[in-house]
């Protein structure tokens, strides 16, 4: 190869680091406020789900609503991995609908399990938390496609 070619390829190469670079870098500034509480409060449920139940309900969980913390803390990471990896719109809203039905379904459970009703109706009121503030990510990151930062992306005027 000449010296013309191998500055070309170590330019190409160069270039396309750079743009990997920025790639992973808006990835990573995905990580929302959301995300991050989200992922924190799942891996709380995930490892330590009787620690929780006694802050949120003061009282300890059985076998079976340990199992479905635990579940249900997985769900909350892999969720907040999935919207910070995807960072889209649709992610966002996909995630509140999910937290929607989780809050649905909880506001069930209180009315027929007047055991569980406490820690049921908490539950409710964080997927509901968690459902609007899903949906203010979408609307944001919708904002955040429809204007691009480079003015020179823009078409210009006639």
């Amino acid at each position: 190869m000449s010296g013309v070619n191998d500055a070309s390829l170590v330019s190409t190469v160069g270039g396309l680091c750079a743009r990997s670079a920025r790639k992973a870098a808006t990835a990573l500034g995905a990580v929302t406020p959301l995300s991050a509480a989200r992922f924190a409060y799942g891996m709380a449920e995930a490892t330590v789900p009787d620690a929780m139940a006694l802050r949120l309900a003061d009282r300890r969980l059985d076998r079976h609503e340990r199992l479905a913390a635990r579940v249900l803390g997985i769900r909350h990471t892999v969720q907040a991995g999935a919207a910070t990896a995807l960072a889209s719109p649709a992610a966002y809203r996909l995630g509140a609908g999910v937290d929607a039905l989780h809050a649905l379904s909880m506001v069930g459970l209180a009315a027929v399990d007047r055991r569980r009703r406490r820690l049921a109706l908490t539950e409710t009121a964080i997927a509901s938390a968690m459902a609007l503030a899903g949906l203010h990510a979408a609307r944001r990151a919708g904002e955040a496609v429809s204007s691009p930062a480079n003015p020179a992306s823009r078409s210009p005027r006639p």
